[in-house]
C-alpha cells in the first residue's frame, strides 16, 4: 500500500535520513528494501485511497460523527476537557490549541500558513463550528498520564458520546 500512496516530504533516501539512533543500525527500513522510512519522515504525509482497503464493501464514504478530538500538549491543562463548538472552532482557525504556541492561523496546517484572508479563515471557522456542533468535541492533554490513561479516556469520552 505504501508503494502506491502519494507521499509528501517523506524520506526515500538513507542519505536523507536525519534520526540520530537508526543512522549506523541495521534495522534501517529503506536498507530493508522499504520505499520510504515513517520514523525519519516527521514532516511526512500519507494519502492512502480507502478503496486499496478491500473496496467499496469494506469502508464507508460517510459517516456519523460522535466524537471530535482536538489534541494538546500543556501540563496545567487536565487530561480530557469538554469544548464547545465555537471554542474548538476558533482554537483551530487561529491555530491556539494549547502547548502550540506560534502557529497563527493556519488552522495547524503549515502547508496553509499564509494562504487564506480574514474573509477566508471565517468562512472555515463557521465550517468548523457546524462540523463540532454535531458531535462532542473534547481537547484531549497528551501531556498528562500515559498513553494507556489517554486511551482509556478516550474510550470513555466515545461511549459518553
Amino acid at each position: 500500500l505504501l508503494e502506491r500512496s502519494k507521499l509528501e516530504n517523506v524520506v526515500t533516501r538513507r542519505e536523507d535520513c536525519r534520526v540520530e539512533y537508526c543512522k549506523d543500525s541495521d534495522a534501517c527500513p529503506l536498507d530493508k528494501g522499504a520505499p520510504a522510512c515513517p520514523v525519519a519522515s516527521v514532516d511526512g504525509r500519507l494519502m492512502l485511497d480507502p478503496y486499496w482497503l478491500g473496496g467499496s464493501a469494506h469502508h464507508a464514504r460517510r459517516t456519523s460523527l460522535r466524537l471530535c478530538v482536538l489534541l494538546a500538549k500543556d501540563p496545567v491543562l487536565p487530561g480530557l476537557k469538554d469544548l464547545e463548538p465555537r471554542d474548538a472552532a476558533r482554537m483551530l482557525a487561529d491555530g491556539s490549541l494549547p502547548g502550540h504556541p506560534g502557529l497563527g492561523p493556519s488552522l495547524l496546517n503549515p502547508h496553509l500558513r499564509g494562504l487564506f484572508d480574514a474573509g477566508r479563515v471565517d468562512q472555515i471557522r463557521a465550517r468548523h463550528e457546524g462540523l463540532f456542533a454535531l458531535c462532542r468535541t473534547v481537547l484531549l492533554n497528551t501531556s498528562v498520564g500515559s498513553p494507556e490513561a489517554q486511551a482509556r479516556l478516550l474510550l470513555d469520552a466515545l461511549s459518553r458520546a
